[in-house]
């Protein structure tokens, strides 16, 4: 069910091509790609702390390990396996969690959206932002903070949806 070979998104400038594997590289990559232009360290993992509020993200010196960690999980789990409300889970607490690896310095948010997106066509699945409110993504995340992933998790059956195969039968004309 891996539609990598034929997926790509297309991002202001340019195309980004949704790799098979999806690993720190394909995020950095990403990153580079929307924040080259307007970042000197676009597609560079932070080497520093950063807090936003109270909240303290992953210390720099484990970015690596930590990202690594949540994205194997990411890659080797396949949600056409699981009901919808598994699903749902499993999407909201990898979200979650690498959210507060957080691997850059600035431009996480977008990043780690764009790479979901990805993650969840190679899965038969598309996400559509466009009904979801800044305030309830925001308390989402904050609420994941301490592993409560049940907003995001709402937030995320409310957007995401099946991809439908092609019917055979439909005539495209």
């Amino acid at each position: 069910m891996r539609l990598a070979a034929a997926c790509f998104v297309t991002a202001d400038p340019g195309t980004i091509w949704i790799a098979a594997c999806l690993r720190s590289r394909h995020l950095c990559s990403l990153h580079r790609q929307l924040f080259d232009e307007v970042c000197d360290c676009a597609g560079m993992l932070r080497t520093v702390d950063i807090a936003k509020g109270t909240t303290r993200f992953c210390i720099s010196s484990r970015i690596e390990a930590e990202a690594t960690r949540v994205l194997s999980q990411l890659d080797a789990a396949d949600l056409t396996t699981l009901p919808r409300s598994a699903q749902m889970r499993l999407v909201a607490e990898l979200y979650g969690e690498l959210n507060m690896v957080h691997p850059f310095r600035e431009g996480n948010g977008r990043t780690q959206r764009l790479f979901f997106e990805h993650w969840l066509l190679l899965n038969g699945l598309a996400v559509s932002w466009k009904h979801v409110s800044a305030g309830a993504w925001i308390a989402g995340c904050i609420a994941a903070v301490s592993c409560n992933y049940a907003q995001l998790k709402d937030i995320f059956d409310s957007c995401i949806m099946q991809i439908e195969e092609p019917s055979a039968d439909r005539d495209y004309d």
